[in-house]
């Protein structure tokens, strides 16, 4: 019974976005950002409130984030990711708000190309990291990764070990990467969620661990121990150009480790 009205209320939520959230001009597809009371408006669409055409980071994000997302947006979403790439990354918007403008909160009293106005939001465009993984471009997903990285730049005016809340940039008001404060919670959170689930690979299902490392990345070597159903297990990936996960040694076939093959303490090696 409560399996069916889930399952009723996912029908329910998803018709809702494919009728109302998607709107479409000269065959590209876009996820709105939002919408006006009674839909007088839109935000993040081909002709917004300000009549201009903009596209949103998050919607398109959580859009492939979500299971809404099939293979045939796949160009939609890069379109908006291309759109929406600058120096620093992926901004919130690609467009941005002016500060007169009504109906959209706050956003505008913030200049242009600062925090959430047209910015890289470092929150929102790990985000969009994230989706990248989730539809298999790894590359682009990597790109974007090492932007967003205090490490990436020689000069930062905030904590350099610790993610900034955005790199703001506008050369008119002469801002070039500068942030408003150090952001180490969400920013933080978001990207060890990448380090784990993505680039190490480590995916953990109901009866088996997944083990599948991002094939394009940084990193050549690297060690991680993590805990999994009460176990402790120490994980090496390396770059060998060949695909290989071994168990204390012994080689498995795939990528995939049952979990009562499992004990503390265990080694799991994989080559890609």
């Amino acid at each position: 019974e409560d399996i069916a009205r889930y399952e009723q209320a996912m029908a329910t939520l998803k018709n809702g976005v494919f009728t109302n959230a998607i709107v479409e001009k000269d065959g590209e597809r876009r996820i709105l950002h939002g919408w006006g009371d009674q839909k007088k408006f839109f935000v993040g669409s081909f002709c917004d409130v300000d009549g201009k055409n903009r596209v949103s980071s998050t919607s398109h994000s959580f859009f492939a984030l979500s299971s809404l997302y099939d293979k045939r947006y796949e160009n939609d979403l890069l379109k908006a990711y291309c759109k929406l790439d600058d120096k620093y990354g992926f901004r919130t918007f690609d467009t941005p708000f002016d500060p007169d403008l009504q109906g959209v909160g706050r956003i505008g009293k913030l200049p242009k190309g600062t925090a959430e106005n047209a910015a890289t939001y470092i929150h929102a465009s790990l985000f969009a990291v994230l989706a990248l993984y989730k539809i298999g471009c790894e590359k682009k997903a990597t790109e974007q990764l090492l932007k967003l990285m205090p490490i990436s730049y020689n000069w930062i005016d905030k904590t350099p070990y610790v993610m900034q809340n955005a790199y703001c940039y506008n050369p008119d008001i002469n801002v070039d990467g500068s942030a408003l404060n150090d952001w180490f919670t969400g920013s933080a959170a978001v990207m060890m969620k990448i380090m784990l689930t993505n680039i190490f690979g480590i995916q953990p299902d109901y009866d088996v661990l997944k083990v599948s490392p991002a094939r394009s990345s940084f990193i050549k070597k690297a060690k991680v121990s993590f805990m999994v159903h009460g176990k402790k297990l120490h994980l090496q990936i390396e770059k060998k150009g060949e695909n290989l996960l071994t168990l204390n040694g012994n080689v498995l076939s795939g990528n995939q480790i049952p979990y009562d093959q499992l004990q503390d303490g265990d080694f799991i090696s994989v080559t890609i």
